[in-house]
Formats: structure tokens, sequence, C-alpha cells
């Protein structure tokens, strides 16, 4: 269980909170998820990135994917920590993982939109909120379309960690703004 807050964790803001405390890199190889994980990637596999994030009452994260897995494959888990609940917690479009390109490259952004793009590739593609509470946990797609919309009163808190098979290239963009490059 981590014991420290968002602020006490010492390194840089990034991705790599595993690198920096012992706590967070316990978190990565937790059973409850590392055994799903295997089940899914084999037993090869790397947690490469790790980060919290905060998101407010009525803060919204727009519709993307993570920028990573354009570049190569994974899963990305979100674990809720404080506040999570239904209202807060991630929404994604199933089937969204097949479409060939990302909302944030196309300007993507309302759910009508969304789910047009997201059917042309998978007909049966709906729009879910995940249901978490605290200490509860998400796998998804790398490549899975997901925001957020904290509609709750209070303020939600939440892991994210990352994977890939140890045989991926894994290759950090230094800037989230730019588009990683397909090579």
């Amino acid at each position: 269980m981590i014991t420290r807050s968002l602020h006490d964790v010492p390194g840089p803001r990034s991705k790599s909170h595993h690198l920096y405390s012992q706590e967070c890199a316990d978190l990565t190889r937790h059973p409850a998820i590392v055994d799903r994980l295997v089940g899914l990637m084999g037993e090869d596999i790397l947690a490469w990135g790790m980060c919290f994030l905060e998101r407010h009452p009525n803060e919204r994260f727009l519709w993307h994917t993570d920028i990573e897995h354009v570049a190569w494959p994974g899963i990305s888990v979100c674990l809720g920590l404080e506040g999570m609940t239904p209202r807060s917690s991630l929404i994604v479009a199933e089937g969204s993982h097949l479409v060939p390109y990302n909302p944030q490259d196309n300007g993507i952004s309302n759910y009508r939109a969304i789910m047009d793009h997201v059917r042309s590739y998978s007909a049966n593609a709906r729009l879910v909120q995940v249901p978490l509470h605290p200490g509860q946990f998400f796998l998804f797609h790398g490549k899975l379309w997901h925001a957020s919309h904290n509609t709750s009163n209070g303020t939600r808190t939440s892991a994210i960690i990352q994977y890939s098979p140890s045989s991926a290239r894994i290759a950090i963009p230094l800037s989230l703004r730019r588009r990683v490059d397909h090579r």
C-alpha cells in the first residue's frame, strides 16, 4: 500500500516514480496485477512507467490513447487510490484499440464523434464508465481510447502503471506534445 502522498514521492514528476520509491516499485510487482498481466502478455514483461494523477471536481481529461503505445505494444493499469468512485473514474470506448489512429491526433473529442469513429472499426462499441473504487484496478490495452470527467464532489488520485513485453523497444518521448515517431 502506498503511504506517501503524491507530493512526497521523490524524483522528477514523470512516469518514473517506481524508480525513486520502493513502495511504488513494489506496487508495480503486486501479484494481483502481475498475475493478470502474465495471463495476457506472458511472463517476460517490463513495468516501464508509473505516475500518479489527480483529478479535481469537474476536471476533464480529454480523449486520448497513451502516446507511448503508438510506438510499442503494452498494457496500462489504472489503480484507484484516494477518492476514486465510478463518477471520477475512466471512461473508455470499447473496441477503440482497433482504430489505427488516435483521437488526440485527429481532434476527436466529443462522445458522438468518438463513437462514430470507433464504430467504423468495431460495430458493437460502446462507452463505458469504469466503476473503480480505492484499491481496485483496471487493465487496458495501451491503444484503448479513454478520457475522464470527475463528476464527483471530491478529488481523486490514481496510479497509472504501464507495462510492455520486455522485447519491446521502449523510447519514452521527450515531450508529450509531439507525436511519437512510428519507425
